[in-house]
């Protein structure tokens, strides 16, 4: 388990996360490359989605605890999912995309 705390400025600090996901790592032979600091054009995709998030749900929300935002992040992230359109689905909602993919499968196995 992780230790933490929150200091006196309400910031999280975690301890041992690095060497828990490096043993995790090891034991499951994946290898672990990092961003290297100052530079966040080396995950795109990950910038891009944290700029939506930040935006679109914690910009516009004031959380009074804890719960409530586990509540309100996990709206967000289903409706992001499921209902938002996506420019990489030809800018329809997951739900839509995946619903026309799966008539097209079945219209070519007939």
């Amino acid at each position: 388990m992780y230790k933490f705390c929150i200091d006196r400025h309400r910031r999280i600090r975690v301890f041992d996360c690095v060497k828990v996901l490096d043993l995790w790592a090891y034991h499951n032979q994946v290898k672990l490359e990092f961003i290297e600091p100052g530079k966040p054009t080396q995950n795109g995709h990950i910038e891009s989605f944290n700029g939506r998030f930040r935006a679109e749900c914690l910009d516009q929300e004031w959380f009074t605890s804890l719960q409530e935002a586990r509540t309100m992040i996990e709206a967000w992230r289903l409706s992001y999912n499921s209902q938002r359109p996506h420019s990489s689905l030809g800018y329809s909602p997951p739900d839509v995309w995946t619903e026309k993919y799966h008539q097209t499968q079945q219209n070519l196995s007939l």
